[in-house]
């Protein structure tokens, strides 16, 4: 059989010994490898699924996760090459780092409504073929790499009220093909290169919440034509909107007092910038 199905009426005599233990967590490393793996099917008394344990199933195409499920842990389904869409119960909290990294055929991640998601962890689903986000307004972190590598997502929805405080750095480093970019006004902090390589952003509203603006976040941003600055931000990064070339004007306001080495670097379409008489320092 390439399906694992974990029922409770289950009387395959091959996972009866594990039928004995899963109950509520699949531990570490449990289906490790299992390159045959199609489908899997997880019951409803699990809560648990721990590091590693469907890591590289390389041929599973199909999870159905119960509505008891509150952790996906490290690695969970790390390396599914095959795996086409999720569905991630309002029960799960966490979504562990490299959850789902380098499963490039994830098209279709979908959240069940009144998610009690918190944080999506590192390098959570970096490398997917996701071309459509839809970020829960539970969420609290997204973490570092998140979302990196992932050159088809076109449109990114973060559903309000918004309690989403950190963009971690890369989190969206390299989607390419993202072209409108609304940050939630309760964001605090936006990491370095964050959105760097977001080729296709034409426009983007920073939210005033921000204190600084990391070194390279909008940095390759080509298609950025408009950028607004709050006057809560007070630093601007070394290369933060390097290479923006398609940058015409840009505002700073009486906030600022220092601007980092590079940050508006080769954007060869800037014809005007007004720097306030509050910054003090202009670095090379």
């Amino acid at each position: 059989h390439h399906i694992l199905k974990f029922t409770e009426e289950d009387n395959f005599e091959i996972f009866n010994l594990l039928l004995t233990y899963i109950k509520t967590e699949i531990n570490s490393g449990h289906f490790d490898g299992c390159k045959n793996l199609e489908e899997i099917i997880i019951p409803q008394s699990v809560t648990f699924i721990g590091p590693n344990s469907f890591n590289n199933c390389e041929y599973l195409t199909k999870v159905t996760l119960p509505s008891s499920i509150t952790t996906i842990s490290d690695n969970a389904f790390n390396k599914c090459g095959r795996l086409k869409e999720i569905k991630i119960p309002s029960s799960v909290k966490v979504i562990g780092n490299s959850a789902f990294f380098e499963c490039y055929c994830l098209k279709e991640l979908i959240f069940e409504a009144h998610s009690s998601l918190e944080k999506i962890g590192d390098n959570a689903f970096n490398k997917t073929g996701l071309k459509k986000l839809n970020i829960p307004s539970s969420v609290k972190i997204i973490g570092e790499y998140a979302f990196c590598n992932c050159g088809k997502i076109n449109e990114i929805i973060f559903e309000t009220p918004s309690s989403l405080e950190i963009i971690d750095q890369r989190a969206f480093f390299g989607c390419r093909s993202l072209s409108i970019l609304n940050i939630p006004s309760s964001v605090k902090s936006i990491g370095k290169s964050a959105f760097q390589r977001c080729s296709s952003i034409v426009e983007c509203i920073i939210p005033s919440s921000i204190e600084i603006i990391c070194e390279y976040t909008f940095c390759q941003c080509y298609n950025l034509s408009k950028i607004s600055i709050p006057s809560s931000v007070k630093s601007i990064g070394d290369y933060a909107f390097e290479d923006c070339s398609s940058l015409t004007q840009i505002l700073i306001p009486s906030s600022v007092t220092s601007i980092g080495n590079g940050a508006f670097g080769y954007c060869s379409s800037l014809t005007q910038i007004l720097i306030p008489s509050s910054v003090t320092s202009i670095e090379s």
